[in-house]
């Protein structure tokens, strides 16, 4: 299993931080940090950042939405 599909189903469960996602997927930052963005860059995940005061500046991680998929149903 790759990372990438590791972190697709992982995602499929709901949203997570990113300090929720290194959690539990156990993975260094720099390699869970590499994993989304590529997901982001091919448009398979999105992100946002978290505005809560305790929470600022920490990321949360979607699977991005397949409208595309979805159009026509």
């Amino acid at each position: 299993m790759t990372r990438q599909y590791a972190a697709m189903k992982l995602l499929e469960h709901g949203p997570l931080r990113f300090p929720e996602f290194t959690a539990i997927t156990g993975w260094p930052a720099s390699a869970a940090a590499a994993v989304l963005q590529h997901l982001r860059s091919q448009g398979l995940v999105s992100s946002e950042r978290v505005s809560a005061r305790r929470e600022a500046g920490t990321a949360v991680y979607r699977l991005a939405e397949y409208r595309s998929l979805t159009q026509g149903r």
